[in-house]
């Protein structure tokens, strides 16, 4: 449990040793959790539950287990989006079942329910493979809508000046 002090709660299943013959998303890298501990150190205060208030699609670059991407999760609850990415589709298997493992683990032990928390995406993501970043756009892109306070479907992405942010706010 990383930053638990401060009702972060992550379960991560990864492997022990150096990872050998595995690929290496399935080992926790020493960054990780120091990066999730940055997070937590950084936008963790009493009773929030909006990061920075800003916050709206985050993703993880080589999330390999995806322990900075579920502390975010957590810090970051008013977030539109969560991406998981990886090169690996073994490594995102091994991300999904850590979030699913997370979640049932809040769920039981917390009053938080499953939909409290952003939308979740499990990406490949392959450095220098253009039609990776333009799958990942779209997958944004068309889960960025939300609902105004009129109940009308207003596009997020759409900027005052007519240019448009397909972009993630913390990476």
């Amino acid at each position: 449990e990383e930053g638990a002090e401060e009702g972060i709660r992550v379960e991560i299943d990864c492997v022990d040793d150096e990872p050998g013959a595995v690929q290496s998303g399935h080992y926790l890298w020493p960054a990780a959790p120091a990066l999730a501990q940055y997070l937590v150190n950084t936008y963790c205060r009493p009773n929030n539950h909006d990061g920075d208030g800003n916050t709206k699609r985050i993703i993880e670059l080589g999330a390999g287990c995806g322990l900075v991407g579920l502390t975010a999760l957590q810090i970051f609850e008013k977030a539109e989006c969560i991406v998981f990415s990886d090169h690996d589709p073994g490594t995102l298997l091994r991300a999904k079942g850590n979030h699913a493992a997370t979640l049932s683990n809040l769920t039981t032990t917390t009053t938080t329910t499953i939909t409290s928390y952003p939308k979740v995406f499990f990406e490949s993501l392959t450095w220098g493979e253009d039609k990776d970043v333009h799958a990942l756009q779209l997958t944004i892109s068309n889960h960025s809508r939300i609902r105004s306070n009129h109940g009308q479907e207003s596009d997020d992405n759409h900027h005052h000046d007519g240019t448009t942010d397909r972009g993630f706010d913390l990476v």
